[in-house]
């Protein structure tokens, strides 16, 4: 631990303490957080309300609760791995593969800086898409990237 305790000021629960405000003394900005029982019991989801209002924080807190309710029950998930998470793991179980450093760079370093913060469940068509279209768009050594090289990424 780097020997900075955490506090946290100004908590409050709500709905029987599945949502929870408070501000976390050792942070940077003094803003609230939110931190929300997923539903199903798996766990809590932390999140910042970017507000130093407390009435402002309590709405958003409201709405990001409500917001996983309606997910879980559209049957969509409601916590997600980081996409940077999922690759670092992916990677790892094809390290022992041949073509291992093609991977690693298609999807280590291209796909992974693409995605930036987004979780594995915010993945889908639209995004590959846009991943790819990004791609076409991008130059190496002064030239556009064939067909072949961005076919091999999507195989």
């Amino acid at each position: 631990m780097n020997g900075k305790i955490k506090t946290y000021q100004d908590t409050e629960s709500f709905h029987n303490g599945d949502v929870t405000i408070y501000v976390r003394s050792a942070g940077k900005k003094p803003v609230y957080q939110a931190r929300i029982r997923t539903p199903l019991g798996t766990g809590y989801i932390v999140k910042s309300l970017k507000t130093i209002d407390r009435d402002e924080a309590y709405r958003r807190a409201i709405d990001l609760y409500e917001e996983l309710w309606f997910r879980a029950k559209a049957g969509e998930e409601v916590k997600s791995k980081s996409a940077s998470k999922v690759i670092e793991e992916y990677l790892l179980f094809q390290s022992h593969k041949s073509r291992f450093a093609n991977t690693e760079k298609q999807i280590g370093d291209h796909f992974r800086s693409f995605l930036g913060k987004k979780t594995i469940g915010a993945i889908d068509t639209k995004l590959i898409e846009d991943y790819f279209t990004h791609r076409r768009n991008q130059r190496y050594q002064g030239r556009q990237l064939s067909e072949n090289t961005l076919n091999s990424e999507g195989g």
